[in-house]
């Protein structure tokens, strides 16, 4: 997608025709990322197709996009559109310091006009420095109760970011955080199926071995998931992978419990 040279300050607004066309082309930018978001399989590429977008609606150098676990903060999902972007982002996961967890910690945009001479992250700005970042915008994913994310925009150049690509990028987080939460429930739908499909084969596979009725077979399942602390999908899967429930051999003597 090609994105005319954007904006720097207030240049682009003296006429009210230029706004308006800009306007214009950046709705229908928005709605091509709309389109493009929906058609991704998956929440990774989801969210690496927002980023990509992101470069182009911004004006920026590179950008990041990175999903936690809201407990915790535990990383989730990251992509990134360039080496220096991806680095920048490793070291505020790993130092848990960085515009991106202000982001999450105060849910609005954080602007970094000059990372050289910002005071709010010490020890991030001292190793993003050197390696050639030289601004960020980040920006609030809203993906619901179990899921937060960030944008990042980077310049690495003479460019910096202005009020139109803070603007473009809320924008573009908005379109991103609903193609994403799509991505994620379709995915979560389809692992349920699949995950019910496999139960129901190793049911199957239970009776043919042990001569079980469908609802001892699908009991022999539940006792097995809760008594070794594993998740009925994944004892179907072995079951279906190895023909037999785990620990079990074939045969009248071995039979299987029944029963909760």
């Amino acid at each position: 997608m090609t994105r005319p040279v954007p904006p720097t300050g207030h240049e682009n607004r003296a006429s009210p025709t230029a706004a308006w066309d800009l306007a214009d082309e950046t709705a229908s930018l928005l709605a091509d990322v709309a389109v493009q978001l929906h058609r991704q399989p998956g929440v990774g590429n989801a969210l690496r197709a927002a980023v990509g977008h992101l470069v182009d609606l911004a004006g920026c150098d590179a950008a990041t996009g990175a999903l936690f676990a809201r407990r915790r903060w535990r990383l989730h999902t990251s992509v990134a559109t360039g080496a220096v972007a991806e680095e920048a982002d490793a070291h505020q996961v790993r130092l848990r310091e960085g515009p991106a967890f202000t982001v999450m910690r105060e849910r609005t945009s954080v602007v970094v006009p000059d990372a050289v001479t910002d005071v709010r992250w010490p020890r991030w700005r001292a190793l993003i420095a050197p390696a050639g970042v030289r601004a960020a915008v980040a920006v609030p994913l809203d993906l619901g109760t179990h899921l937060t994310g960030v944008v990042t925009a980077y310049w690495t150049g003479a460019g910096r970011p202005g009020p139109d690509a803070v603007e473009a990028a809320e924008l573009l987080a908005l379109h991103a955080s609903i193609g994403l939460t799509v991505a994620r429930e379709s995915t979560t739908l389809r692992e349920a199926i699949d995950a019910r499909h496999r139960i129901g084969v190793a049911q199957g596979i239970l009776m043919e071995r042990y001569g079980l009725s469908a609802q001892q077979a699908f009991d022999v399942l539940r006792r097995y998931s809760r008594d070794n602390n594993v998740k009925l999908g994944q004892v179907a899967r072995e079951v279906v992978e190895t023909r037999s429930l785990p620990g079990w051999a074939a045969g009248p003597t071995n039979r299987p419990p029944s029963g909760p």
